[in-house]
């Protein structure tokens, strides 16, 4: 089954929040796109949702969802390539197989996911098919590569696939540096001047920033891989603020901020959500450890 909507990360995350709450999870998903599009982040997001007992995706703290952000969750197996040339090779996916028929350690599911799936060699996706043909119920495959060609048609044809694109960011680079530079520049008292804007598109751009931002100083207290952190160039301001902050006040953050991009799509008064917006970062500021 293919899905022919694009999905970005975002978007992937609710579809797999509500697959996962009507319990209608597929057992093998191939996810499709170029590299650089953010797929290694949605796989790590999509597991961590399914392993997760709290549901609350990205944002959650708990952990399961630390451990399968580092790497290190007995219930999440990657297999990518190795060697020289690279390549999955047959006793990955061999490997892949015992342990696949084994009951979860402690999540309900076990997720595997093969990473750069168009590597396998054939003697790999020949030994993988007979694992798609009866996939275990208390387990799921996740897999990526640029498209289903790279793969046996026997392979594609039992995966549901997404077709995994990055979405475009409101805010560009240059201006989503500025934005964050000026509001870890600016006091507490004078935040107001970030939403000094005259557009909504402006404004949505200003909360994306910030919404990236307080994602970022979250991973960094969750323990997360550090290659998810959009703001790399300001990881020792990050990692600064990790400390000052708990968990649930940047969880909140992120909330807080989505709301009022809801807001302000929803035509309300920009005035007003500029307002509430100022109004509730400073609560925010003020929620430190």
């Amino acid at each position: 089954m293919c899905l022919n909507e694009f999905f970005d990360r975002e978007k992937i995350l609710g579809l797999f929040k509500d697959l996962t709450d009507n319990r209608r999870l597929p057992p093998t998903l191939l996810f499709t796109g170029n590299s650089g599009h953010g797929k290694r982040e949605a796989l790590i997001d999509i597991a961590a949702l399914i392993i997760c007992e709290n549901g609350r995706g990205p944002a959650c703290d708990c952990s399961d969802c630390r451990r399968v952000r580092g790497g290190n969750h007995p219930d999440a197996v990657w297999f990518e390539p190795c060697g020289s040339p690279p390549s999955i090779k047959i006793e990955q996916i061999r490997e892949l197989r015992r342990k696949i028929i084994l009951k979860p350690y402690e999540a309900k599911k076990k997720v595997f996911i093969i990473f750069q799936a168009e590597k396998m060699t054939e003697g790999a996706q020949n030994a993988l098919l007979k694992t798609l043909e009866e996939p275990p119920a208390e387990s799921m495959l996740l897999l990526a590569a640029p498209n289903a060609g790279g793969l046996l048609d026997t392979i594609a044809s039992r995966c549901r696939i997404i077709k995994f694109r990055v979405r475009e960011d409101p805010a560009s680079e240059p201006e989503r540096r500025e934005i964050i530079d000026d509001f870890l520049s600016l006091r507490e008292e004078k935040v107001e001047e970030l939403f000094d804007c005259q557009n909504r598109e402006r404004f949505l751009s200003v909360l994306k920033a910030l919404q990236g931002f307080y994602r970022d100083v979250l991973f960094f207290k969750s323990g997360a891989d550090k290659k998810l952190i959009l703001n790399k160039e300001r990881q020792s301001e990050i990692f600064n603020l990790s400390g000052f902050y708990t968990s649930d006040s940047l969880r909140g953050a992120i909330g807080f901020l989505n709301e009022m991009a809801k807001m302000a799509n929803f035509n309300v008064s920009l005035r007003v959500c500029i307002l509430n917006t100022a109004a509730g970062l400073k609560s925010v500021r003020g929620a430190e450890v």
